[in-house]
């Protein structure tokens, strides 16, 4: 390929990209900025150089993009897909191509600007446009969970978040992986009672934001205050959060079967009501109602509440073969995931209801 710039200050650039390159790039990076500059590629050159200004995503490369100023960016694209805001290259030279734009290659490898400012530093910046902060936030989790986490906690203890902020916290709590033990503990009582709050919004853009908040918290509460998911097992509110709450109980006891089901009395008792008082054939479809009476019966199994078989006793009733083929299916898997706990009451009782029948 022909270069459209003269050889001679091909050369000279060369020389100077070389030398602020040099003490930095791998073998495997410099043979290819030989192997580009022997080709006459300015484009592909500034892409490698590029790369210098970023840390090490494998798999990625480099997209360029034009930016509402005008000015081409090189954004990082890594290996999953994900576009990263804060590891860009601006290429002054890309829209300056003249002779005297190669001639200052410090601005191809360390141009000052926000383009290489680190993804915590615009995710904490109240200053940046929003959707650069919550592109940040997402890299920067990405790249450095731990404190990453420690910014989402912080910042939904602070309370002052605007709603897309806030919103941007909930799915990032979500994402997280919380390292310390009181780390969950605060996360769970932030969350609670973020959901708490929310629901009463009427926008329905709340409602993901909420069953966000709720299935965190679920992930989070010990099993000895499983109860508190009592607080979204009604109907209050413009959100109705009862289906994510019982799917939320059921993560908490599918692991293994309670060995003292009295200790979750107050909670059985409400999710019994709800699959009762909605096992009607005038109220039964497909569709939410159907999930939360099936989530409200797999919850009773799970917590080995003997009203299961009260449950079952009322199927008939409805006159939905396919709800009560839905509930077998998915107490017989309960039984596959407790295959070392087969002497276990809870277990015992899931086979003596599913041989009983509907």
């Amino acid at each position: 390929m022909k270069s459209k710039y003269g050889e001679d200050d091909l050369e000279s650039s060369t020389q100077l990209l070389m030398s602020n390159l040099a003490t930095s790039m791998t073998d495997v990076v410099k043979q290819a900025i030989k192997d580009v500059l022997n080709e006459f590629d300015f484009e592909k050159l500034l892409t490698i150089a590029a790369g210098k200004t970023v840390r090490d995503v494998k798999g990625g490369y480099f997209s360029k993009e034009e930016d509402p100023t005008g000015q081409f960016v090189y954004r990082l694209v890594d290996g999953e897909g994900r576009r990263h805001k804060s590891l860009g290259y601006y290429d002054e030279c890309a829209k300056d191509a003249t002779t005297a734009a190669i001639h200052s290659p410090n601005a191809v490898v360390s141009e000052p600007d926000v383009s290489e400012r680190d993804a915590s530093d615009i995710a904490k910046d109240m200053l940046s446009p929003l959707p650069d902060r919550i592109e940040a936030l997402n890299e920067w989790i990405f790249l450095d969970n731990d404190s990453a986490a420690a910014f989402v906690l912080d910042e939904l203890k602070n309370g002052e978040a605007n709603d897309e902020w806030l919103t941007a916290l909930v799915f990032a709590a979500e994402d997280v992986k919380l390292p310390l033990a009181e780390q969950q503990d605060q996360a769970a009582r932030l969350l609670r009672d973020v959901a708490l709050n929310l629901r009463n919004r009427a926008e329905a853009r709340f409602e993901r934001v909420v069953w966000s908040a709720i299935r965190r918290f679920g992930s989070l509460v010990p099993v000895e205050n499983a109860d508190q998911l009592l607080n979204f097992l009604d109907r209050k509110g413009a959100v109705d959060t009862r289906l994510v709450a019982l799917q939320s109980v059921v993560h908490i006891f599918e692991l293994e079967p309670l060995a003292d089901p009295a200790t979750v009395q107050r909670l059985a008792d409400r999710v019994f009501e709800l699959a009762i008082k909605l096992l009607d054939r005038d109220l039964l479809f497909p569709g939410e109602i159907a999930a939360i009476v099936e989530q409200a019966i797999q919850a009773l199994a799970c917590m080995g509440d003997p009203r299961l078989r009260d449950c079952f006793d009322r199927l008939p009733s409805v006159e939905a073969p396919w709800f009560a083929e839905l509930v077998n299916r998915n107490l017989r898997g309960l039984l596959d995931e407790w295959s070392e706990h087969v002497g276990e009451p809870a277990y015992q009782q899931i086979v003596d209801v599913l041989r009983g029948g509907v």
